[in-house]
């Protein structure tokens, strides 16, 4: 269950309740704040939790969410926008990335690293609802990485050169997210969709003799952030579903050309050719034309995409 309050008596109460329940990992208190912290070197985090979508800056509409964003010199260089929803056929409790991404001018310098090292430190400090579901591990917490479609979001160095880093490319390369798959049979409707759109992650929940001895989320304790200026990636991969099979696991080979598909074997990769040759190394927006011109997706007049069965 859901509670909503709009006054500090209530928040009050709330705060009274956590600290009655039996186990303190059935319930979280996610506050409407604005917090700022000075991160060194003139970088700035500030984080604002409220309801409102990620473009309102007040206005109490839509759902719960906290917006992440990354200043350099009072300019926005990367921001991340993260809901506590569940679109999904098969919803579990659990805060969802729906985007998150470094400003072009500021990619290959190691920012995305130092965003997504405080939103992982949000998560831990605040959402403390244990995931009940029957592929999560006892005492841990699901984060969901959606709407991932191979977009680049940073840029990173391998050797002495720039390489692009994608969506997918970084929750399931570099930060250990495993590919979620629907269940369920109103699950059908996604049957057109790629497989790896949505990922998930377990973490393990801290214990509140860990989250007494942290600091307080307003302090920001730098010691162990990832510095500004490294744009390398340590690998912490995940598991993928194949293209052409859907079987889950986590060494796959991929694609040659577009680097982004990935296969269990050659004989898949082989027989799934025909199908993905015709998006292989394509944008979104080239992706997008296609499927209207095979009468799999439309655009409504405000714009929505609706995909075909």
């Amino acid at each position: 269950a859901v509670f909503d309050s709009a006054t500090d008596e209530g928040i009050r109460l709330m705060e009274k309740m956590m600290t009655l329940v039996v186990d303190p990992n059935m319930i979280a208190l996610v506050t409407h704040s604005r917090t700022t912290a000075d991160l060194g070197a003139g970088f700035e985090l500030v984080v604002v939790s409220g309801k409102g979508d990620d473009t309102t800056e007040e206005g109490r509409c839509k759902d719960l969410a906290t917006r992440f964003t990354l200043l350099k010199d009072h300019e926005e260089v990367a921001r991340c926008h993260m809901s506590y929803r569940d679109g999904s056929f098969d919803p579990s409790m659990g805060p969802t990335i729906e985007m998150i991404a470094v400003k072009k001018s500021h990619r290959g310098q190691g920012l995305l690293k130092i965003l997504w090292y405080w939103v992982r430190t949000f998560i831990e400090d605040n959402f403390t609802i244990e995931c009940l579901n029957d592929k999560s591990p006892l005492k841990h917490v699901m984060i969901k990485a959606t709407y991932l479609t191979g977009t680049e979001i940073d840029k990173r160095h391998t050797g002495s050169k720039l390489k692009t880093l994608t969506d997918k490319e970084f929750f399931y390369r570099f930060c250990g997210f495993s590919v979620r798959k629907q269940l369920g049979a109103l699950s059908m409707v996604m049957n057109r969709r790629p497989s790896d759109e949505e990922a998930q992650k377990y973490i393990p929940l801290l214990t509140m003799d860990e989250r007494r001895r942290r600091s307080s989320f307003g302090t920001f304790d730098n010691s162990t952030s990832p510095l500004p200026g490294d744009a390398t990636f340590v690998k912490d991969e995940g598991a993928r579903a194949c293209e052409h099979c859907n079987r889950v696991q986590i060494e796959n080979m991929r694609c040659a050309r577009c680097k982004d598909i990935v296969y269990c074997s050659k004989v898949c990769q082989k027989a799934n050719w025909q199908k993905h040759r015709n998006w292989c190394g394509k944008s979104r927006v080239q992706v997008l034309e296609r499927l209207k011109e095979q009468g799999m997706a439309e655009v409504d007049e405000d714009g929505n995409v609706c995909f075909m069965r």
